[in-house]
């Protein structure tokens, strides 16, 4: 009995050493980069410039890049690349950006284009120095992989064969033709999601901040936020796709968990901050709710095989690199002939 105990906390210990060097690595590899990036040339900025990032917009073709008759350049780079000061010669950004490095553009900054659906904390006036810049982002690109994800990951978590090892079920219950679903935000990829489980014979429910008038055919009811919560035990599936504001950060936490009923599962393909860590783990591993799938997370030390990790990939496929190029290629004309930007923030 005395060996056994031994070697479980020898095993134990040595799972918790190898996640403490896998920090350390990661660490070291990060700070590495970061130093050669120090090091790195930086590119100048001639003139007024729009910037695309290669890591966003994957098969661009600069079309009229440094011509003499036009009256700006277009550069195929990362902004890392870029010295600080010519910061004040971009005029257009697309591609992916922290909300911190919006101090670094000046006045000139005329449209930024984020890869992202959604707001994201880039609605805030205040980041910008110029007040008319225009801030657009992605729709109906990540809307069918996302769907396809939510209801994959359903059927995936219910079959035997693809539990991770060591799950606390032996067994997998069969699944019911009729699966009840609420989806936290109800937008457009919440809504394709719908319109998918209501074509396979699921009850929907939805969560909205503003109750349409016309219910959709493939939503049963929809819900705000406070309501929602009184129906959470009437669902088997629980699905959040909500945007990051003030009012949906940490809504996702223990008195949520314990709303839901104790077979039900809850997947999260929208924003990390909706979710607590330690609650959503607490939840699992004491049965308040059977398991959760998560798509974006902290790296946080769930320890338990019924939660299941994906890493941000909910969105992608080969077919959205061909959305993107030809949604970024319909913008960034728009913007040359001086048309409207389609799918703007509201900036307040």
């Amino acid at each position: 009995m005395a060996s056994r105990t031994y070697l479980i906390a020898l095993d134990y210990f040595s799972i918790i050493m190898k996640r403490i060097m896998i920090k350390i690595l990661a660490f070291i590899l990060t700070t590495i980069d970061k130093i050669k990036l120090l090091f790195k040339p930086k590119c100048r900025l001639e003139r007024e410039t729009i910037v695309i990032s290669p890591m966003s917009w994957k098969s661009f073709t600069p079309p009229l890049d440094n011509a003499s008759d036009f009256q700006y350049d277009i550069k195929y780079l990362e902004l890392s690349s870029i010295k600080q000061s010519d910061f004040a010669k971009i005029i257009a950004y697309i591609g992916k950006i922290e909300v911190g490095q919006l101090k670094s553009f000046g006045q000139k900054l005329q449209w930024l284009q984020i890869p992202s659906h959604g707001a994201n904390g880039f609605e805030r006036k205040s980041l910008y120095k110029n007040e008319n810049v225009v801030v657009s982002c992605v729709k109906d690109v990540y809307s069918e992989p996302i769907a396809q994800y939510c209801i994959s990951a359903y059927y995936l978590f219910n079959t035997y064969s693809f539990r991770p090892k060591g799950n606390k079920s032996d067994r997998c219950d069969i699944i019911p033709d009729k699966v009840n679903i609420m989806i936290l935000g109800v937008g457009n990829i919440g809504m394709t999601l719908a319109k998918k489980c209501y074509q396979m014979g699921w009850s929907v429910l939805g969560v909205k901040r503003h109750i349409p008038e016309h219910l959709p055919e493939c939503i049963k009811a929809i819900y705000t936020l406070d309501e929602a919560m009184t129906h959470l035990k009437d669902v088997d599936y629980v699905v959040n796709i909500l945007p990051e504001d003030d009012s949906t950060k940490k809504i996702c936490n223990i008195e949520f968990f314990e709303a839901m009923k104790s077979s039900a599962i809850f997947c999260n393909v929208g924003r990390k901050s909706a979710v607590i860590d330690k609650d959503i783990a607490y939840a699992v591993k004491n049965g308040i709710i059977r398991g959760a799938i998560l798509d974006v997370h902290d790296d946080y030390n769930y320890d338990t095989p019924d939660i299941i990790l994906t890493g941000h990939s909910s969105s992608v496929s080969r077919e959205n690199d061909e959305k993107f190029d030809r949604y970024f290629s319909v913008q960034l004309n728009a913007f040359l002939d001086g048309q409207e930007i389609k799918n703007k923030i509201t900036l307040r």
